[in-house]
């Protein structure tokens, strides 16, 4: 019986709900109703965890979690480009600022937890997110494809232009292939072929297998003879839009630079599927949808999203860059939460007009008040860490190295507000997923690439490599690094198996643990381990199992001393804390709690990391 590792098992989503699986029929909650429901379980776990108490998995999860009901069709969100920068730069860290319980946690040591966390310290899959790497087997060959079909657009033409952009710096256009299909069409900045197509290649593969949902995106070359407008075509001119011309055309294609093997390089991105309703809010909720009940600030795939980031540098990672879609699946229909646009990525500006990546992205917010009150402090003498790094300069590959690149500090370009709420317990949980991309596993996302140089996938590899290696080590010091948590019989002697991630990496050397197992709340056996194994046979041995797990020990409450009434099984619980050696002295905890029943064998209803 294994759980607690990169898929873990656990009560749910909603906090102290009862865990039931979610009938397959379509079915209408009004937005009222679900709330009322979630915050009226809220109150039975306040405290520990994501919402508090010693939240216990007493009985199986679904591996979904029940966020897509039928809802009627939100409104769309709009979100001005410009509105956001102001609004992520100035608004949202002033709000930041005047959260005061929010402080007050952070100097108490004990932030807020994310609310969609399992009692086994993972989450479910949902609308915003699925398990994939490290929660079954993902081959190179796999990764290399991604989210993509077997066959992309075809480039045999002709491609019919249906609508197209000419102003800004992102010209394109998007074209209708001959199967009928619809994609967007993106190129590279004219000073740098490759290099956009290229980051958006290889993140759209990497966010994919982490688990979010992303468009297919597919590398193409092809010739601009098959380009045809469609007489229905247009582009925007000031505020209205008229039909297209071939000087639209014209201009779009001279700000292109010309594939290596000549023709066009570029991305097509297919269409998502169902209706775009903008881009969802990094702070609260979406009001207008009922399956939406967890501010995104407090989900922990939004949170460990900075962690992602991070490694991949994507300093644009705001809220335009994801997008709500209103879809029909299985006769339901409610809302699907996309990632979208990884241009500007791996020390690429996603820009066809500017390239790569200014110096101080990735090390500083555009607008950084810290940076600027240390240069004001400091009569200028302050250095920011930018300066000075040196990049190579390779076809394909923006300003991205690993040499000076800190897990901990990296920025995006702007403020976000589930990023500001990131705990240890989500950079632990967002680099054990990490961790779980082997170097052969990014090799072959670089290659999907398809670089023109050999050197740009060799350092783009490398480089991803080191960076991944720098997120694994700075985030397993955060928290005592223990997962995959097994309870196994050993030659008839049970025993609490675990797997210690910084040693697995090679971050630490071997070393040793010590465990403190209590029972009912009492203070039992002190062991001091050579090796990642806990024994628990004496301890099952010991004393009465006595105690009768009700409602009242799945909501946190005490556990009686004595046996149900009503003819239910004795059962009682069993908590190992496990500390690891480092250095002189010993890690944070892990807390494992285990259930016993009479004539059974444990099993894992609870894991907790303290920080």
């Amino acid at each position: 019986m294994r759980v607690g590792g990169s898929r873990g098992r656990g009560m749910g989503t909603r906090c102290g709900q009862p865990w039931q699986e979610a009938s397959r029929a379509p079915r209408r909650r009004s937005a009222s109703a679900r709330r009322r429901a979630w915050w009226l379980a809220f109150p039975l776990t306040l405290g520990l965890g994501a919402c508090g108490g010693p939240r216990l998995a007493l009985a199986p999860i679904p591996v979904q979690d029940d966020d897509r009901y039928d809802v009627p069709e939100p409104k769309e969100r709009v979100r001005d480009d410009y509105y956001d920068v102001v609004d992520c730069s100035v608004y949202q860290p002033v709000k930041q600022i005047f959260d005061l319980p929010r402080h007050f946690r952070a100097l108490g040591g004990a932030p807020k937890q994310a609310l969609n966390v399992t009692p086994l310290d993972d989450i479910q899959d949902s609308t915003w997110f699925t398990h994939r790497v490290g929660s079954r087997e993902i081959t190179p060959e796999e990764l290399r494809q991604g989210p993509n079909a077997p066959v992309g657009p075809d480039t045999h033409g002709p491609w019919k232009i249906v609508r197209a952009k000419t102003q800004g710096v992102t010209p394109g256009f998007t074209i209708e292939d001959p199967g009928g299909h619809r994609f967007v069409i993106k190129f590279d900045p004219l000073t740098d072929p490759e290099l956009s197509t290229g980051a958006e290649a290889i993140s759209t593969r990497f966010f994919w297998a982490l688990g979010y949902h992303v468009p297919e995106n597919y590398i193409v070359d092809f010739d601009p003879a098959i380009l045809e407008i469609d007489p229905k075509a247009t582009v925007r001119q000031g505020k209205k839009r008229r039909p297209m011309t071939r000087a639209d055309l014209d201009l779009i294609l001279s700000k292109v630079p010309p594939a290596a093997g000549g023709g066009l390089h570029a991305i097509a991105s297919r269409l998502i599927g169902g209706k775009p309703l903008g881009p969802p809010p990094w702070l609260g909720r979406r009001k207008d949808d009922p399956n939406d009940v967890i501010p995104h600030e407090h989900r922990r795939e939004l949170r460990a999203y900075r962690v992602f980031c991070a490694w991949l540098n994507h300093n644009d990672s705001r809220q335009i860059n994801a997008m709500d879609f209103f879809v029909e699946e299985e006769g339901r229909h409610f809302v699907k939460h996309y990632l979208i646009d990884f241009s500007a990525t791996l020390g690429s500006r996603g820009k066809a007009a500017e390239g790569v990546n200014l110096r101080s992205e990735g090390f500083e917010y555009l607008v950084d008040y810290g940076a600027m009150f240390k240069s004001l402090a400091s009569v200028g003498l302050y250095e920011r860490p930018w300066v000075g790094v040196e990049y190579p300069v390779i076809r394909g590959v923006g300003r991205f190295e690993a040499e000076h690149f800190d897990p901990g500090s990296w920025r995006p370009d702007y403020p976000n507000p589930a990023f500001e709420n990131l705990t240890p317990q989500d950079g632990f949980w967002g680099a054990k997923m990490l961790m779980n991309f082997s170097d052969a596993h990014i090799r072959a996302a670089v290659e999907a690439a398809e670089f023109t140089e050999p050197l740009a996938t060799e350092t783009m590899t490398r480089v991803l490599i080191e960076r991944r290696d720098r997120v694994g080590r700075h985030w397993f010091a955060q928290v005592n690094p223990l997962d995959r948590f097994e309870v196994a019989d050993a030659g008839g002697a049970m025993q609490l198996r675990f797997d210690d991630l910084a040693v697995r990496y090679g971050f630490e050397a071997a070393r040793h643990y010590r465990a403190v197992i209590e029972s009912d709340g009492r203070r039992g056996q002190t062991l001091d381990l050579e090796s990642p194994a806990v024994p628990l046979s004496a301890a099952l041995a010991s004393g009465n199992a006595t105690a009768h797990l009700s409602g009242d020990a799945a909501s946190g409450g005490k556990n009686g001393t004595k046996a149900g009434d009503d003819g239910a099984p004795a059962t009682r619980l069993l908590q190992v804390t496990i500390h690891s050696a480092l250095g002189t002295g010993w890690t944070p905890a892990v807390r494992v709690t285990l259930q016993q029943q009479a004539g059974g064998a444990p099993r894992i209803v609870r894991i907790e990391h303290d920080s």
